[in-house]
């Protein structure tokens, strides 16, 4: 799917986690196809929205960690959001 990534503009992204949900956002994990740097997408409902780069470790962990411990991770590194 295409996204316009700050990295590389629009161009193809492949989305590779839904993450948990932390403080209004919902947060999506995006890698660029292009360049393939990673991003976490947060939304709200009411209109905010961004991209906010990832580490490679952090988006390795949020792929390989599952349940609570994902949980616990996100809040974590969403603390910013809060």
């Amino acid at each position: 799917m295409e996204k316009n990534l700050p990295c590389c503009g629009l161009t193809d992204a492949r989305q590779l986690a839904d993450l948990p949900h932390m403080y209004g956002f919902d947060f999506d994990l995006f890698q660029c196809g292009q360049c393939a740097r990673y991003w976490v997408h947060a939304w709200r409902s009411w209109g905010s929205q961004g991209w906010e780069a990832t580490t490679v470790e952090d988006a390795e962990k949020m792929q390989a960690l599952g349940g609570n411990e994902l949980r616990v991770f996100m809040k974590e590194w969403a603390r910013s959001f809060d």
